[in-house]
């Protein structure tokens, strides 16, 4: 199976559940990809990050420039790309547009977009707020099963 992995930040040398399901997951014949919303400092890692070879499997998820002109530029690069590549895609996209915040959506479009360059069977986030961006996902076409897990802060009554 192929799974993408959603999370905060890599490497997080406190986040050992993480890089167990990870590592166990591989040592089941599974492979996985990591995407993370910031990079950590890897001056000290786990050694199991060294010994799977895991920053060379780990993608930082941009967020959009904040110059407006450079956005704008990147948000019509992205979209001409959905056209061309991934015409379903950006239909979906102007869907969700019409029902949300334009500049929320993008954002969030532009900052996922690498998660929609390869097929996965599974989308595996860690944490609340990124379940919510593996919904996004799925809204664009993602067909992959989404599973989220939560630890502790971010589960509310």
């Amino acid at each position: 199976m192929k799974i993408a992995f959603l999370i905060d930040a890599f490497p997080v040398l406190s986040e050992t559940f993480i890089l167990n399901q990870i590592t166990g997951l591989i040592d089941r014949g599974h492979e996985g990809d990591i995407f993370a919303r910031h990079c950590r400092d890897s001056s000290e890692m786990h050694p199991d990050i060294i010994q799977y070879h895991l920053l060379k499997s780990c993608t930082y998820l941009a967020l959009p420039p904040s110059n407006r002109l450079t956005c704008l530029n990147e948000y019509l690069r992205m979209l001409m790309n959905f056209a061309i590549d991934r015409p379903a895609t950006l239909q979906r996209l102007i869907t969700i547009l019409r029902e949300r915040k334009i500049k929320e959506s993008f954002s969030r479009t532009y900052t996922l977009a690498p998660l929609l360059q390869k097929p996965f069977d599974i989308l595996q986030c860690h944490y609340a707020h990124n379940g919510l961006l593996g919904v996004h996902l799925k809204k664009l076409g993602c067909r992959a099963k989404v599973v989220t897990m939560f630890h502790g802060h971010d589960i509310r009554a």
